[in-house]
């Protein structure tokens, strides 16, 4: 086996295990958020008070990106700040959809 084959054979290997993982993933914690979003969100009611005070000391008109929201307990924690949530689980982000309607 050539120096040029290993190499081909290594990046081979690599991309193989990464589409492994990406599925494993997929599997066992997409799929999963999805399903049990419902209680995931009624268990992540109340803000962090470290997260609070941190979106509380920002300065009025930050702009925050909150990656990962979930049901969106920190969107409306400052009001004099605007924030933009996002999740990669769809039933999350539809609560915090629905949150945000109230």
């Amino acid at each position: 086996m050539t120096k040029e084959d290993a190499e081909e054979a290594k990046v081979s290997a690599e991309s193989e295990n990464a589409t492994s993982a990406t599925s494993m993933e997929k599997q066992h914690v997409y799929e999963v958020y999805e399903k049990i979003a419902p209680h995931f969100s009624s268990t992540r009611y109340k803000p962090w008070p470290m997260i609070a005070e941190f979106l509380n000391n920002l300065p009025d008109g930050s702009l925050v990106a909150d990656v990962g929201c979930g049901n969106g307990k920190y969107l409306g924690v400052n009001p004099k700040i605007q924030m933009v949530g996002t999740d990669r689980s769809f039933n999350l982000i539809s609560i915090c959809r629905e949150r945000s309607n109230n």
